[in-house]
């Protein structure tokens, strides 16, 4: 809606068609880009009608899922971040969303947010 009301036009003349709009929503639902960056996506689609795959290779935006990959990221925070580690172990659980935004940092917003919650979670836990 944004972008028809950017471009003042009606959602009848919107230049995404419901099949392509489908691919995108598929394309998050199989975890290979984030909602966030579905968005940018989106607009790319509505202005050159491309692909959304094509678009995701062309802009880089495609999510890391590699579980190995993922946790070295969040090994390397961890231990860059020690005192928000002590914190979070005694109780303050709002430290983590700081650490997850350290690693999505360190991944350039394209590491899995779930992987990491799950990573960061366990590997505290084994501390």
């Amino acid at each position: 809606m944004r972008e028809l009301k950017k471009s003042n036009q009606k959602i009848s003349e919107c230049p995404i068609s419901p099949d392509v709009l489908i691919k995108l929503i598929k394309l998050i639902d199989q975890d290979v880009i984030s909602v966030s960056s579905a968005k940018t996506v989106f607009e790319e689609m509505f202005h050159t009608q491309k692909d959304p795959a094509k678009i995701i290779e062309e802009k880089g935006l495609k999510q890391i899922t590699d579980d190995k990959a993922i946790d070295q990221m969040v090994e390397a925070v961890l231990q860059a971040n020690p005192s928000q580690v002590e914190e979070y172990k005694g109780g303050k659980e709002k430290v983590l969303g700081y650490l997850v935004g350290q690693v999505m940092k360190e991944s350039k917003g394209k590491a899995n947010p779930g992987a990491v919650n799950k990573f960061l979670k366990e590997k505290i836990a084994n501390m």
